[in-house]
């Protein structure tokens, strides 16, 4: 078989969901022309869709490496990067595609999705207000507007959900993204059931989801259901066990169960295995020590 029968056989065994198949035609593929970068973003996506991670991400630079303005391949990467709260890792990669196309939209309103997440609103909104203004009528655009209202207090909470139900109404193939997304919106507002039941309808949909797991334990934990977040995490760490916020999870709830020989064992695997979540983990621990200092009170 030619290179070009091997690419569309993969993508009709993709569409009919048969990817074990489609990747032994890229690995074809790749056999015969191992310099293609398209080949590899392919192989990429088909392990992205079986939740390899590793293997996408690996194929993702592949393709990166071969063609260095590959936007989708960064894209994607960016996008795995970021489901996995490696924040540094996904910013980089949307830096590097505003640094090629100046005028991405999607990739401006994604880097100022990352910066609310991580909590640089005033950087958030400046992305946003940049992305609005290269394409305003866009689906993108209206979007990025109602959400920037929402970083500037124009719009409240409640309004802003109600965006979520309606998207997810017209968009029911995102449906999983979307109660991610909603779910980590609600749990920044403080909107705890609700974020458990959105990261409940992920792990329904997808219930190798470690991310899923791993927020709707941070949820639980900060409800204080301290079982059920343990159950959580413990859940993450047999999907990936290479997951540091799972550890940093886990200890946590050790230290709120006053267990902190057990905590700081977690704590330090957590740093081993991430050190970018040292910033971040150090400002969680001391704040959860505050509340239970103020509790003994």
């Amino acid at each position: 078989m030619t290179l070009r029968q091997y690419l569309d056989r993969a993508a009709e065994r993709i569409n009919k969901g048969s990817i074990t198949q489609a990747i032994e035609d890229y690995n074809r593929a790749l056999e015969l022309d191992p310099s293609s970068a398209d080949v590899y973003f392919r192989r990429g996506i088909a392990f992205e869709i079986s939740r390899e991670r590793e293997r996408a991400m690996a194929d993702f630079s592949a393709a990166i490496a071969r063609r260095p303005q590959f936007v989708e391949a960064y894209f994607h990467r960016a996008n795995l990067n970021s489901s996995f709260k490696e924040y540094p890792a996904a910013m980089a990669d949307l830096n590097k595609i505003i640094e090629i196309d100046g005028r991405n939209q999607t990739a401006y309103f994604e880097r100022g999705r990352l910066k609310q997440v991580q909590g640089n609103l005033a950087e958030a909104e400046k992305d946003l207000e940049q992305g609005i203004q290269i394409n305003p009528d866009s689906d993108a655009g209206r979007t990025a507007r109602e959400l920037l209202r929402a970083l500037k207090g124009e719009v409240s909470v409640d309004e802003l959900l109600a965006k979520y139900d309606l998207a997810l109404q017209y968009h029911p193939e995102a449906a999983a993204d979307l109660y991610f997304a909603r779910g980590e919106f609600e749990f920044v507002n403080g909107r705890l059931d609700g974020a458990i039941t959105d990261f409940t309808r992920v792990i329904e949909i997808d219930g190798r989801n470690s991310m899923a797991y791993i927020n709707r334990g941070a949820a639980r934990q900060a409800r204080g259901l301290l079982n059920e977040a343990l159950t959580d995490f413990n859940r993450a760490l047999e999907i990936n066990p290479d997951g540091g916020y799972a550890y940093a999870g886990r200890g946590l709830v050790y230290l709120e169960l006053g267990n902190e020989a057990a905590a700081q064992a977690e704590f330090d695997q957590a740093l081993k295995i991430d050190i970018g979540i040292k910033g971040s983990l150090t400002e969680r621990i001391a704040k959860l020590k505050q509340r239970l200092a103020a509790n003994k009170k």
